[in-house]
C-alpha cells in the first residue's frame, strides 16, 4: 500500500517544483522555501526524516546525491531536533550555487 502525506503537509511542500515527471512524488524547494516549509512543519508537529539536494541543469532537475538523514531517537524532542538538524543542513549547504531541497517528512 502506498502511503502519502496529509493534505496539510502536501500544501506546504507543493510550493516548490513538482518532481513527479522525474519519478519522485515530492517537490524541489529553493533554500528560502525549504526553510519556510520547515517552520510550517514544526507548527504542525511533523518531524523531518531527512532530505535530498537537487540542482537544475540542462533543463532538468537532477539529484546531486547530497542528502541528510535524522534518525528518530524515540524522544519527545524528535520533531524539534529533526527540524533544527534540517535547517542547519540547508543553511550551511554550499556545494552548489543554486541548490533545491527535497524534504522528507516522517510518516507515522
Amino acid at each position: 500500500m502506498f502511503r502519502m502525506w496529509s493534505d496539510a503537509i502536501v500544501a506546504i511542500l507543493n510550493q516548490g517544483i513538482s518532481l513527479e515527471d522525474y519519478g519522485t512524488r515530492n517537490w524541489a524547494l529553493t533554500r528560502g522555501q525549504a526553510l519556510e516549509a520547515l517552520d510550517k512543519l514544526k507548527l504542525l508537529q511533523v518531524p523531518v526524516s531527512g532530505g535530498d539536494v537537487y540542482i537544475y541543469t540542462n533543463g532538468r532537475y537532477v539529484p546531486t546525491y547530497e542528502n541528510w538523514y535524522f534518525e528518530n531517537q524515540n524522544d519527545q524532542n524528535y520533531t524539534k531536533n529533526s527540524i533544527n538538524y534540517s535547517k542547519n543542513f540547508i543553511k550551511n549547504f554550499d556545494a552548489f550555487e543554486e541548490p533545491f531541497f527535497v524534504l522528507v517528512p516522517h510518516l507515522e
